[in-house]
């Protein structure tokens, strides 16, 4: 309890606090963190937007048809397939986030990307965990 208190009383504190949890990392956000020049952002933002993915697909699968949670997630993969794929494809060959990237791609079920996760899994300059990722992404796709 203290430690609500506290970060409410901080200024940072009430930022987050008065946003809701889907503000906090907003698709446009992550999106825009994909297209940046850091690293590191780009990196964030493709495993964020990978885990969002996983998460929106187990609500799709395991809530009732037509409920307001099954339309939000089908909303919010509409928004990421949307926003998130083109920046994804060029991401595919940067070695750090090749993998996130391929993996958000078989996440959203995406087939017609398969030649971009062709060319990444024959890359010799990704590195042996990104060709994996984009090889592990096209057996997920092909099985679909």
């Amino acid at each position: 309890m203290w430690l609500s208190l506290l970060l409410a009383a901080s200024p940072m504190g009430e930022d987050r606090l008065s946003l809701p949890p889907e503000e906090l990392a907003g698709v446009e956000d992550l999106v825009r963190d994909l297209r940046g020049q850091d690293d590191a952002d780009a990196l964030y933002a493709a495993r964020e937007l990978k885990a969002q993915a996983r998460t929106h697909q187990k609500t799709l699968a395991r809530g009732r048809p037509g409920s307001l949670r099954v339309q939000e997630a089908r909303q919010q993969l509409s928004l990421i397939e949307e926003r998130a794929v083109g920046p994804c494809l060029d991401r595919l060959s940067d070695p750090r986030v090749a993998a996130p990237c391929a993996g958000l791609l078989a996440e959203l079920g995406l087939t017609e990307t398969l030649p971009a996760l062709n060319r990444a899994a024959e890359d010799e300059e990704l590195p042996r965990r990104a060709r994996r990722a984009a090889e592990r992404a096209i057996r997920r796709l092909e099985q679909a």
